[in-house]
């Protein structure tokens, strides 16, 4: 059995790539006053925590940009150090929820198949030279960590990242699991300068334009010329009138003229520089359209097989959710053979009663709860009359604080003590079994949870008080009710409610 928690936790460490710890994620409080628009703008990943989706990776680099709508967005930048090929991850931030929760940035990606939501906490900056950020993700037992250092500089100081090493030791962030991210010699992998437009004057071509010539004097030579074929059109003239002398001369004018056509050849007329170029543009566009055409339909081509892959890695990806929630199911609580047990719970339960802090005396071993001690249980109302939960514990081997925020909804009527209690922040959130078997609302109270899981069911069982070290007969009051519904006492263990802080 424990080989197989091993293995479990395992592959839920390489499937999360991030550093695998027992118990709730750490309650780390993010940056006060936390300034987006100073932080806008390139950051370089100096050291991060060990993942397996970087370890070929180098030359990280993250840009926060503002666009004309308003909002935020972030582009991850990694490059292969086997291919050189540069991966951009693109998303859009959220705005936070309320000033408290600045420092917290959440990210949907849009460049992925399954579109993913970040959520991740800036520690600490000076927005000038380092930024350290930190993540956890609960599931179900354990929790996966991340942290980064993020630097303006590609390559920083020593100085800058022994301020980002003070941040780490402040919160008890072990640097053991720190690896430097390769920035060397990345000048090659920026993107090519934007050629900023001319501003000279084009230069005149060389070539020689046409030019209108002006009308030349006429020379002697012209003017003989003139003068010899007006002689020989009078020496016609008077040749006429000696051969034809009953006719009367007409005046010259008077004579029609008679004009010799000539048969020409028609002259090709040569193609001018514009139709030159509309023909080659016509050429073109043809060419261009039959490339279109074929263009389209190899994306649509590549777009059908890119949809396939990404439907059957969803499904992949859900059968795997589906088995890691049914495994962190029966992890988190005591198995056993056959059905729940129907046990009857309370008559009459006030909600409104019920609600407040409550200190966690006694429990059923869960994974979850592993190692944990000032174990405590705050309920309220929220608006929707659901029941907010807010779980803390300190982890007795780290001594971190963490807790953990769910809703618990009644199944029945508003004096029905049956509820199912979920936990958004798990990464499959599964409805659990929550019912209050007796409680007087003052010292004490018994709750139970069983889950059906084919031939075997997983139980768990709390005994809450109302102190953290309640009187022997308030203990009492709550065995007879575990007594009476034939619950084993066997499988309890004692929680640890010693040198608790008070706002615990």
């Amino acid at each position: 059995m424990f080989g197989k928690i091993v293995l479990v936790l395992s592959g839920l460490a390489w499937a999360s790539a991030q550093v695998p710890s027992l118990g709730f994620c750490p309650e780390y409080i993010p940056m006060v006053n936390f300034n987006m628009q100073r932080f806008m703008g390139v950051w370089y990943e100096a050291e991060k925590y060990f993942q397996l989706n970087e370890v070929v990776s180098r030359c990280v680099m993250t840009n926060y940009t503002k666009g004309i709508d308003g909002k935020y967005r972030v582009s991850n930048q990694v490059t292969s150090r086997f291919t050189g090929i540069k991966r951009i991850l693109e998303g859009e931030i959220r705005p936070p929820a309320s000033k408290a929760e600045e420092g917290k940035i959440q990210v949907k990606y849009t460049t992925v198949p399954l579109t993913p939501e970040t959520k991740y906490s800036v520690l600490e900056t000076d927005y000038n030279s380092y930024a350290v950020l930190w993540s956890c993700q609960g599931l179900g037992p354990v929790n996966t960590q991340n942290a980064w250092v993020m630097t303006r500089e590609r390559i920083p100081s020593g100085e800058v990242l022994q301020k980002a090493y003070g941040v780490l030791d402040k919160y008890k962030i072990s640097k053991t699991f720190f690896v430097r991210t390769d920035q060397t010699d990345c000048a090659y992998l920026e993107a090519p300068p934007v050629e900023q437009p001319t501003t000279e004057k084009p230069k005149r071509s060389s070539t020689k334009q046409p030019t209108r010539q002006k009308p030349q004097k006429p020379t002697e030579a012209d003017e003989s010329y003139r003068s010899a074929i007006d002689q020989k059109d009078i020496d016609v003239e008077k040749k006429a009138e000696v051969e034809v002398p009953n006719v009367k001369a007409t005046p010259i004018s008077d004579v029609p003229k008679i004009i010799v056509e000539e048969s020409v050849e028609p002259v090709q007329t040569a193609e001018t520089v514009p139709e030159r170029i509309l023909k080659i543009a016509e050429a073109i566009k043809e060419e261009e359209s039959d490339a279109k055409i074929e263009k389209e339909i190899d994306e649509v081509r590549k777009e059908n097989i890119v949809e396939n892959a990404n439907e059957e890695k969803k499904k992949s990806m859900l059968r795997i959710f589906v088995i890691i929630g049914i495994v962190n199911t029966a992890m988190a609580q005591v198995p056993f053979l056959g059905n729940c047990p129907n046990l009857e719970a309370m008559q009459g339960f006030d909600l409104e009663k019920y609600l407040g802090k409550w200190y966690e005396v006694e429990r059923y071993f869960a994974w979850f709860e592993f190692g944990g001690k000032c174990v405590t249980a705050n309920y309220s109302l929220n608006e929707d009359s659901s029941m907010k939960i807010i779980n803390k514990q300190i982890s007795s081997l780290t001594g971190v604080a963490s807790s953990i925020e769910g809703i618990g909804r009644l199944i029945g009527k508003s004096n029905d003590p049956k509820l199912t209690v979920t936990f958004p922040s798990l990464p499959l959130p599964i409805d659990a079994p929550y019912w209050v078997l007796h409680s007087d609302y003052n010292t004490y109270a018994v709750v139970w949870s069983c889950t059906n899981l084919g031939v075997l069911n997983t139980r768990n069982v709390w005994i809450l008080t109302r102190e953290p070290k309640p009187p022997i007969p308030v203990l009492e009051k709550a065995y007879q009710v575990i007594d009476k519904n034939n619950i084993s006492r066997a499988y309890f263990i004692r929680t640890d409610q010693k040198n608790c802080p008070a706002s615990y």
